[in-house]
């Protein structure tokens, strides 16, 4: 029981930026909140012998903190993981997604993640390969198309404001 408490005591902190990823692949609340849950249960059961070890490791700080960034990133590529296949499964045809708001709709999900995992959590290239499960490459190159869609869109939407679609999910500083 200990075990658990010290793990949510890890967890707390990094809530706010789990949720906001959920989000940016997922526009209801509720299953953000359902996708983090199943995140957790997924990394306790992959990684229950890592679990199963913490004290001991947690006395040195060294590890407990490479411990700490390591759970971080894995929770991250399980939300990516699981919600990926539940958005499609909730919104599989085109015309279910032109009922969402047009960050979602016209930016696919792929595209949202990287440019929400390199300019708000700040993530490293190798990292975000890591957490998507692509080439670093492939994630640079993404990235930039990815820049470069949401330009053309925010242009076609105000082009005397430059922003519209990006509202809470991506600051107007990533058209920059």
């Amino acid at each position: 029981m200990k075990q658990k408490n010290e793990l949510y005591q890890i967890l707390e902190p990094m809530m706010s930026k789990l949720y906001s990823f959920a989000h940016v692949l997922i526009p209801d609340h509720l299953s953000c909140e359902k996708l983090i849950i199943d995140a957790f249960h997924v990394f306790s059961i992959k990684e229950a012998d890592v679990l199963e070890g913490i004290n001991y490791r947690w006395q040195d700080k060294k590890i407990f903190l490479q411990f700490k960034k390591d759970f971080y990133k894995m929770m991250l590529k399980n939300i990516y993981r699981i919600g990926r296949k539940s958005f499609y499964q909730r919104y599989p045809t085109e015309e279910m997604l032109n009922h969402l708001p047009q960050f979602y709709s016209c930016i696919d999900i792929e595209a949202r993640s990287i440019l929400f995992l390199r300019h708000h959590l700040s993530l490293k290239y190798q990292d975000i390969a890591m957490v998507m499960e692509l080439e670093k490459f492939k994630v640079i190159q993404k990235l930039h198309l990815s820049r470069n869609l949401l330009l053309d869109l925010e242009k076609q939407n105000d082009p005397a404001r430059g922003h519209t679609i990006l509202g809470d999910h991506l600051d107007v500083a990533l058209l920059e």
